[in-house]
């Protein structure tokens, strides 16, 4: 088995899986597809709420929480993914941990 090298610390992500309300954040942001929508580019709140088929102020509080955990970053007035949330929570990612998150 060959382990790939990050550039994220993967017990960041592990510690809090075993918080009670992250893991419901989580399968409801991979339910919308929300990290796969900010895959290519950061985007408004207003188009992360329309791609994702969510009501903005909704939309509005997911985000906010994965900004304070530091899985998404604001700039400018955009939501973009973090390192980490880009290694573990992307299909895209040779190292993604949705099957663990999911189980």
């Amino acid at each position: 088995m060959v382990l790939l090298k990050t550039q994220a610390d993967y017990s960041l992500i592990n510690n809090l899986l075993y918080k009670s309300y992250i893991p419901k954040l989580i399968q409801t942001a991979i339910h919308i597809r929300l990290f796969e929508t900010l895959e290519k580019e950061p985007l408004e709140l207003e188009i992360i709420a329309e791609k994702t088929q969510t009501k903005v102020n909704l939309t509005e509080a997911l985000l906010e929480v994965f900004t304070a955990l530091e899985w998404l970053a604001r700039k400018n007035g955009k939501y973009e993914l973090t390192l980490l949330t880009r290694n573990f929570l992307l299909p895209s990612s040779e190292i993604e941990q949705l099957a663990a998150i999911q189980s």
